[in-house]
């Protein structure tokens, strides 16, 4: 369940912190990190960009406004299986990335098909530019970026 590039849907998703209430979401593994941690992303929905920003599919950087994003544009497939797609335009955000403990994912969401469901991988090339966006962006954390190879 806990591979890289998995995109994975939970019903209910419950958040570490316990200060928000469980809900439906989805969850890109981004970066494994050993043998108790990985590095993943809540997508949204639910974000609103500056209008002088154009909303396209793929990396939306704005150093000065200090933005970065990642854009999947409705209905554009980005699964390795060329099968699976968001219904509506989703963004990963680069300052909301966090690390979770595999072993409480694991002791929370046991069964596929009833607490969560893996619903593709992302493509290699979708998952290269995700990872090429958050290592590059200066709003995203230093040891994060780190992670996915930048040379700071």
């Amino acid at each position: 369940m806990l591979e890289e590039r998995n995109i994975i849907f939970f019903q209910p998703f419950y958040f570490p912190d316990g200060g928000s209430a469980p809900k439906d979401k989805f969850f890109i593994v981004l970066k494994d990190i050993g043998d108790e941690t990985l590095l993943a992303s809540l997508p949204t929905s639910k974000f609103q960009l500056p209008n002088t920003i154009d909303v396209t599919h793929g990396c939306i950087s704005d150093e000065e406004l200090r933005i970065c994003t990642y854009c999947f544009k409705a209905n554009k497939i980005i699964s390795e299986d060329e099968s699976w797609s968001f219904q509506k335009d989703t963004f990963l955000q680069g300052f909301r990335l966090k690390e979770y403990e595999k072993g409480l994912l694991t002791s929370i969401y046991k069964f596929e098909g009833v607490d969560f469901e893996i619903l593709g991988k992302l493509s290699q090339a979708e998952y290269d530019n995700i990872v090429a966006c958050f290592r590059n962006s200066k709003t995203v954390k230093r040891a994060y970026r780190r992670l996915f190879g930048a040379n700071i």
